[in-house]
């Protein structure tokens, strides 16, 4: 429907990439979904570092009638090659030199808490021909 407005928020942590998708017809609706992110602005800090609830559609595509979604693109942390990183079973292949020299940067990043015990499915899959 064009006439619904989403929105959309990223969070990148220690665990991956979240990507969420809500309806944002209004204010309030916005807000429901994440406390603190409005359709025009957000609080200074937010209450909290995940939605309030678990979105609806929790495996791709996020299709057009979806209350909210997520697709989620799991990181590599530790001693791990970066390969999952990818969600492309031939990335090693193509491995830049930080991941080849034992540099991991997701360990940098702190869990958020954003991990809801999904299962596989939020994860779009993606293999080299």
């Amino acid at each position: 429907d064009p006439n619904t407005e989403y929105m959309f928020a990223f969070v990148v942590d220690k665990t991956g990439i979240y990507a969420y998708r809500w309806i944002s017809n209004s204010e309030s609706q916005a807000d429901a979904f994440w406390p603190g992110l409005r359709k025009y602005n957000a609080d200074t800090h937010l209450s909290s570092n995940r939605p309030a609830t678990r979105p609806s559609k929790t495996n791709p595509p996020c299709l057009a009638g979806d209350e909210s979604c997520i697709i989620f693109h799991p990181s590599s942390a530790g001693q791990r090659p970066c390969v999952t990183a990818a969600g492309d079973k031939n990335f090693l292949d193509h491995m830049g030199v930080a991941a080849a020299g034992g540099s991991n940067w997701w360990d940098l990043f702190e869990d958020t808490g954003n991990w809801w015990n999904y299962d596989s499915s939020v994860v779009p899959l993606q293999f080299s021909g």
